[in-house]
């Protein structure tokens, strides 16, 4: 399907957490991975013209795993990758990207590499209080209902007492209440995402590399219309920003599928602009 619509399939290595965690670390499970590319890259080789080859996914600093400031050199390893994967395949377009879970602000502070057969990609979420709205893989993201995009400060006063009685944990119930004051002081609004954008085609142009938004997205829960408002404002930044991208979906009860009914709603398809 991809070959007749003239478009690359991106191959990328996801790891589960631990796993990931002791290959940037180093090491004996470092060098074994390193070895695994290359050979997989290999294999992609005879596909060149039809695949891109990103050797990790979401990468972090194995010690620091909220993305604080550290010293944990990405741009090293990243450069071990992408040599890795290049000694297997010559010819094989390869994606690299920033540090932080593939955040495009991390991705500006890298080093672009002198390998000029790389596509750079980020993924976009912000702000997570709604976009994660709801997400079952992270109990501060599970309890969050009818969280607005934009930020509405009133809509969130008012909601903000109910979501918080359903919790029973105090701790989480005061963390929770912290995070939705932080987002209704915030504002954020379409504005925000125009500059997240903005900054990260700036440092492509100030580079000549091509970025790709590989992932944006928004958990089920949100509230629809506003979902669907986030998913356009994204999506219109980026083509105003030249951002070739890719929304992300998953049709499962982890909650990022888009399709309704195993069908493209008329309101998807206008806020995708497809």
């Amino acid at each position: 399907v991809a070959q007749k619509q003239k478009l690359k399939v991106v191959v990328s290595f996801y790891d589960l957490s631990d796993a990931k965690a002791q290959v940037l670390k180093g090491g004996i499970a470092r060098d074994t991975y390193l070895v695994l590319v290359e050979k997989f890259a290999r294999l992609l080789e005879p596909y060149s013209l039809n695949v891109v080859f990103e050797p990790i996914d979401q990468p972090v600093d194995p010690e620091n795993w909220n993305c604080a400031p550290s010293s944990f050199d990405w741009n090293k390893v990243q450069g071990q990758l992408m040599a890795a994967a290049r000694r297997g395949a010559p010819r094989l377009t390869l994606m690299a990207t920033g540090l932080c879970y593939s955040e495009g602000q991390a991705l500006t502070r890298i080093r672009p590499l002198e390998d000029k057969n790389v596509i750079y990609s980020f993924q976009y979420l912000e702000p997570l209080l709604f976009t994660q709205q709801g997400n079952p893989s992270n109990l501060e993201w599970t309890v969050l209902r009818n969280i607005p995009y934009p930020a509405n400060a009133a809509q969130l006063k008012a909601s903000t007492p109910s979501l918080l009685a359903g919790i029973s944990d105090p701790k989480l119930r005061q963390s929770t209440k912290a995070a939705l004051e932080g987002y209704a002081g915030s504002s954020f609004a379409e504005a925000d995402v125009r500059v997240a954008l903005e900054r990260v085609s700036g440092w492509a142009r100030q580079n000549n590399v091509s970025v790709l938004l590989k992932s944006f997205a928004v958990h089920s829960s949100a509230p629809r219309k506003d979902r669907l408002s986030w998913l356009r404002d994204v999506r219109l930044n980026a083509e105003r920003q030249k951002l070739a991208w890719s929304v992300w979906t998953w049709q499962s009860p982890f909650g990022y599928g888009i399709l309704e009914g195993g069908k493209l709603s008329a309101e998807m398809k206008a806020a995708l602009g497809l």
